[in-house]
């Protein structure tokens, strides 16, 4: 699970890396310009002095949508917790960032069909990896900065999800997965394509808020364990609560082919909005002047 988590952040650091030496391969000396030899790495050193990373945390609500949502009125809010890196680039005039992005949060859904009485709900994970690309240019220096800076962002990445199910004569949550409820077992993961926007308030040098609303497209429509159209005949159940997740329709008559399951034929989706605050990395930002300390930056 560890090394799921820091293979992501590993290759986030490797291509800015050499985003950042392909950028900077023409050099200028002397009054004249060179080709020159493809420049080291960057160091963390330089990362600092010219201030090219930040680091975010947010907090916020996710929500749900797919087969068993039709509206706003479905729209059921869970917590999300989640962070990053935003690193700088000098490409649209200093606006483009590279992000990369993980995040932790809950998806929850009662069937908006009482008759099919499905309901689901789900702790996931994601991580994904994009471009951001702010309204105005960063500036060091603090006065330049303005005060908002909104901005849009869209990558791609992956979820993990583990949808759970509701026993209500016990009102037990179980597993759907491990009961096969469409007669397969489904898969945990999805490729998925965020996209959303957001701003950021300058609150000090080293310091700003930041506020997003970010939707998910998903390649999968199992995130609720519904999917299939038709039901699943129950004689190939031996386990009752198998039986019971797969078919729990409040009228039930015995199985009835043509009964729709799954209500859209579209792939799930999700939203987040949250707010949280980015530190940026920085040197010193005090400079000495005939020996006095000025906060230029100020």
């Amino acid at each position: 699970m560890l090394t799921r988590f820091l293979y992501p952040i590993f290759v986030f650091f490797v291509c800015m890396n050499v985003f950042h030496s392909i950028a900077q391969n023409k050099t200028a000396f002397k009054g004249q310009y060179h080709k020159g030899k493809f420049e080291r790495m960057i160091s963390f050193n330089e990362i600092k002095k010219n201030e090219y990373l930040s680091v975010f945390l947010v907090i916020g609500a996710s929500s749900y949508g797919g087969d068993l949502c039709k509206g706003f009125g479905c729209v059921t809010p869970r917590p999300q917790v989640g962070g990053g890196f935003l690193y700088r680039t000098g490409y649209l005039g200093k606006r483009l960032n590279l992000r990369l992005e993980g995040n932790y949060f809950r998806l929850y859904a009662e069937d908006y069909n009482e008759e099919r009485n499905l309901n689901f709900r789900s702790t996931n994970w994601e991580g994904w990896f994009g471009l951001q690309v702010d309204a105005y240019s960063y500036e060091k220096l603090l006065r330049r900065r303005t005060l908002f800076n909104p901005y849009l962002f869209i990558g791609v990445g992956f979820i993990h999800y583990d949808p759970w199910g509701l026993h209500i004569p016990t009102d037990k949550w179980h597993q759907l997965r491990t009961y096969e409820t469409q007669g397969y077992n489904i898969n945990r993961y999805s490729l998925t394509f965020p996209i959303g926007f957001g701003t950021k308030y300058k609150l000090s040098y080293k310091l700003s808020l930041m506020a997003n609303f970010g939707f998910r497209f998903t390649l999968t429509d199992n995130i609720d364990d519904v999917s299939n159209k038709e039901y699943t005949d129950p004689s190939i159940y031996t386990n009752s609560f198998a039986a019971y997740f797969s078919d729990k329709s409040a009228n039930r008559d015995g199985f009835a082919t043509g009964r729709e399951r799954a209500s859209t034929g579209l792939n799930d989706t999700y939203f987040m909005f949250n707010v949280g605050a980015i530190y940026h990395l920085t040197n010193k930002h005090q400079t000495k002047v005939r020996g006095r300390t000025h906060l230029l930056r100020k």
